[in-house]
């Protein structure tokens, strides 16, 4: 009987082993995305302090683990990520204002846009 037993407790062993996936090299990986900053776009190339003082501005960028960082020559940046409204400041004296983005990967490749929007008072 306790042959039997042992056998048994091996045999289980064996079919418990057999059935473990490896992991390692059998394993798909995912190809990283590559990196491309497409576009940078406004809704507005132009806008009017008085009436209207903001307009969307949008990245269209591919890649794994994106970043985006943005800035304004004047003005002020509402939001993150792919999609933000740039707003006019009282400060500002009217012309061009230039809104700028810079996408980041996760491996540090880096592609830097610029977008043109005309303010008038």
């Amino acid at each position: 009987m306790r042959n039997k037993i042992f056998f048994l407790s091996i045999l289980a062993t064996m079919l418990f082993l057999a059935s473990c996936k490896k992991s390692g090299s059998d394993t798909a990986t995912t190809p990283p995305t590559a990196f491309k900053f497409e576009s940078l776009t406004a809704d507005a190339t132009e806008i009017v302090f008085s009436i209207n003082p903001s307009a969307k501005i949008t990245a269209v960028a591919t890649g794994d683990g994106l970043k985006y960082y943005w800035s304004a020559s004047a003005g002020d940046i509402l939001g993150s990520a792919d999609k933000v409204t740039y707003t006019a400041s009282v400060s500002c004296c009217g012309g061009s204002q230039y809104i700028t983005c810079k996408v980041k990967d996760k491996y540090r490749n880096i592609d830097v846009k610029q977008v043109n929007i005309n303010v008038r008072n």
